[in-house]
């Protein structure tokens, strides 16, 4: 009997503790130095793991450089220190670097700021190798950091159950963080079920690449909810879009798209693909004027479907003649519902001057995000 527990016991330590081993140090095989209460600083190589249900408080900027990957695990929270300068508190993947930020819908990984109001640290930059139609290196507006290539397929991680708040730090009173802001990030990459709340820029704004984002939910943010830029040429599906604050930019939309803001026919084109959309405005009660639900220009293409709509100005508005050029060819709007505009469509050529645009279908049965203007099912995440 004593021979046959000293041989299990034997079997659990040559089996089980080098496993365990194994384990720990796969987590941690870099040379950052991590400490929870002063995250900053740069994630040069290996994994960096910030562990499940703990808090980190964000100093200072963060890059993960190329080969090196940020893992966020389900709970974690990153409390951005509003004090040390709400414009030197943002995280960055760079090119040929990953994230790894996968919550739950019961503990969603949460980025917040100590300031409880809009633009109380930065947000979160993604840069990826994909194409875009200003160039191969192009440098953010943001954060210095620089995008663009070839490989839409490229990968920069994952994002699945993230909570954003209070994002949208201005730089210089000028320049201004989104909630998440793609650059060039490329179809390998994997957004699903991602909110972005009282920001004080767009919620999100995809600057060139491919990737394909669903389950998006946008609410209360001072701009833009989705905006599409630079040959942007993913699926956005399933967001939900609801502005309920007063203080708004005034020139604030549900849906902007863009091409080349300089080259309107430049290679790639911007070709955004929008199903099951909500966009709630908020009406008059601005001290701004939140304006079109959907804005297209700048020579952009796009495609439309089951759209629901509430509360803006104007439904649609289309701006310049390349992208006019595209209507009911390259822009495709179908099962779009309209309650509450002024205007359901308007155009403007290049001169500004009015002009008639073709009969687009709406519908009074849109579902957008899945309940019309009511909180959809799938997010049971949002707090």
């Amino acid at each position: 009997m004593k021979k046959l527990v000293l041989a299990v016991m034997t079997v659990f330590i040559l089996i089980y503790l080098p496993s365990c081993k194994k384990i720990d140090t796969s987590e941690n095989t870099t040379s950052f130095v991590l400490d929870k209460n002063d995250l900053k600083g740069t994630i040069a190589d290996g994994t960096v793991t910030l562990q499940r249900g703990l808090t980190y408080k964000l100093t200072g900027a963060l890059f993960v450089k190329s080969g090196a990957t940020l893992r966020i695990e389900e709970g974690v929270t990153i409390e951005c220190q509003s004090a040390n300068g709400a414009s030197s508190l943002y995280i960055v993947i760079e090119r040929g670097a990953k994230i790894d930020a996968q919550g739950s819908a019961l503990l969603p990984i949460l980025f917040t700021s100590t300031l409880k109001e809009r633009g109380g640290w930065g947000g979160l930059v993604i840069a990826g190798r994909a194409r875009n139609n200003i160039g191969t290196d192009v440098q953010s507006e943001v954060a210095g950091v620089v995008y663009g290539g070839s490989d839409d397929l490229d990968n920069s991680g994952i994002l699945k159950y993230c909570i954003f708040q209070y994002s949208g730090a201005k730089i210089n009173d000028t320049k201004e963080f989104n909630g998440i802001s793609f650059l060039s990030v490329g179809s390998g990459t994997i957004i699903q079920y991602i909110q972005v709340s009282y920001g004080n820029d767009d919620a999100f704004e995809w600057y060139g690449g491919t990737v394909n984002c669903s389950f998006l939910y946008a609410n209360d943010n001072d701009d833009d909810n989705l905006d599409t830029d630079e040959g942007y040429r993913g699926t956005i599906s399933n967001a939900y879009c609801v502005n309920n604050n007063t203080n708004a930019s005034a020139d604030s939309r549900g849906i902007e798209s863009d091409g080349n803001p300089s080259n309107f026919s430049a290679s790639p084109f911007s070709y955004p693909v929008f199903r099951n959309i909500t966009l709630v405005g908020r009406k008059t009660v601005t001290t701004g004027s939140q304006r079109e639900g959907i804005y297209i220009r700048r020579g952009t293409k796009a495609s439309f479907n089951n759209i629901y709509m509430a509360n803006y100005k104007t439904a649609v508005g289309v701006e310049h003649n390349e992208t006019i050029a595209f209507l009911n060819t390259d822009i495709k709007i179908d099962g779009i519902e309209i309650l509450g505009a002024t205007k359901n469509f308007a155009g403007k050529d290049n001169k500004g001057a009015n002009v008639t645009l073709p009969i687009f279908h709406t519908t009074s049965s849109a579902s957008g995000a899945g309940n019309k203007a009511e909180k959809p099912v799938w997010a049971d995440f949002v707090r």
